[in-house]
C-alpha cells in the first residue's frame, strides 16, 4: 500500500487554477507562534468533507515521518501541519 501511495504522490501536480495565492489570516498562526518554525500551512483543494485524522495518517505515511505530526484546521480547509522535528519539515519542503 505504501508503494501505491508513493506512486500517486509522485504523480501529484496542481492545475493553474489551484496555484492561486492563499492570503494568510494572522489569527491562523498566532497560537502557534512559539513553534511556527516547525509548521507548514496548507489549503486542501476539495469541496468534499475532510477526515483530518485520515489526512494526517496519509501524510505521515507518504512523507515517511519518524517524529510526531499535529494537524489542526485553522480556516476554511486551511490547516497547520506542526512537525515535531524541524529537519523532517525541511525535508518535506525540499521534496
Amino acid at each position: 500500500m505504501d508503494n501505491d501511495l508513493e506512486a500517486l504522490w509522485n504523480k501529484f501536480s496542481l492545475t493553474e487554477d489551484e496555484k492561486s495565492e492563499l492570503i494568510i489570516d494572522k489569527s491562523w498562526v498566532e497560537e502557534t507562534s512559539e513553534v511556527r518554525k516547525n509548521c507548514l500551512l496548507g489549503k486542501i483543494l476539495t469541496k468534499h468533507s475532510i477526515n483530518v485524522e485520515a489526512m494526517k495518517n496519509f501524510l505521515y505515511n507518504i512523507w515517511k515521518l519518524r517524529a510526531g505530526l499535529v494537524v489542526k484546521e485553522v480556516g476554511d480547509r486551511v490547516f497547520i501541519f506542526q512537525f515535531e522535528d524541524e529537519y523532517e519539515k525541511d525535508r518535506i519542503l525540499v521534496r
